[in-house]
This record gives C-alpha cells, sequence and structure tokens, in this order.
C-alpha cells in the first residue's frame, strides 16, 4: 500500500496539488473511520479510497462512476464561480456528462498503469504558477 500511496503523489505535480491530496485523504480516512468503522491510514485521496472500497466490497465499476461523476459535479461547480453559469445550465452539463462518466468507468476496468499516465504538461504548468500567484480564487 505504501507504493502505491508514493505512486499517487507522484502525480501530483505541484506542492499544492499533492498536500491538496494528502489532506483530502486524511479527511476521508477520519469520516470512513466514523462513519463505517474503518481503520483506515491517512494517504493521497486515491489510495485511501480504494482501500476502504475494497474493505466494504463495493463494486469498482460503480465505484470509478461515481467518483468521476463526483470530479465533474466539483468542476461544474467551479465554473459556477467563475463565469455566469445557471443551477440549469449546470444541471444539463452533468446530465450530458453522465453517460461519459460510466463509459470511461467501464474502459478504466480493463487499463493498466500504463493507460494511467497522462500528457497533462499544461495542467501541471498552470497548478504550478497557481500556487505563487498572489490573489487565488481556489486553492489548487
Amino acid at each position: 500500500m505504501s507504493e502505491l500511496d508514493a505512486l499517487s503523489g507522484a502525480y501530483a505535480a505541484s506542492r499544492e496539488r499533492r498536500r491538496e491530496a494528502e489532506r483530502q485523504g486524511r479527511a476521508f480516512a477520519l469520516t470512513t473511520a466514523r462513519v463505517w468503522n474503518l481503520d483506515l491510514k491517512a494517504r493521497f485521496l486515491p489510495v485511501v479510497l480504494g482501500e476502504a472500497a475494497f474493505l466494504l466490497k463495493l463494486e469498482a465499476e460503480a465505484l470509478i462512476a461515481l467518483y468521476l461523476q463526483s470530479f465533474v459535479t466539483n468542476l461544474v461547480g467551479a465554473a459556477q464561480r467563475l463565469m455566469p453559469l445557471g443551477q440549469t445550465d449546470a444541471q444539463a452539463i452533468l446530465a450530458h456528462l453522465s453517460p461519459l462518466c460510466a463509459d470511461v468507468a467501464k474502459r478504466a476496468l480493463h487499463a493498466d498503469e500504463g493507460d494511467v499516465f497522462s500528457n497533462g504538461f499544461g495542467s501541471d504548468i498552470a497548478a504550478m504558477r497557481h500556487e505563487t500567484m498572489k490573489t487565488r480564487v481556489f486553492q489548487t
């Protein structure tokens, strides 16, 4: 589990993305311990989420789809704060993307480690620049 946690940390290219994933993992572990009585070590969010899902015997495809849906929902919520995007349009975007989340979840079941890597250099560079800005709307 430690190796997987280290790999997860390596995917976080900026200091703040790494810190955010650590904080989210710690909060998830604490909440899950209180609600589901699971003894989880604080790790990066994807790792502690996977461990909790394993212990609770959750179906991987459904878990992945729900994780993606949550991620997309957070992005749409951020877009609503940054631009004129109302509730109805936001819900329409989510409805449009929900089938994609399910499709990606199905494909993710057959992915290997090489499929996980991406070339999001632009996003990584933007995250590194963002963490040194004086005025920011979001932490990462």
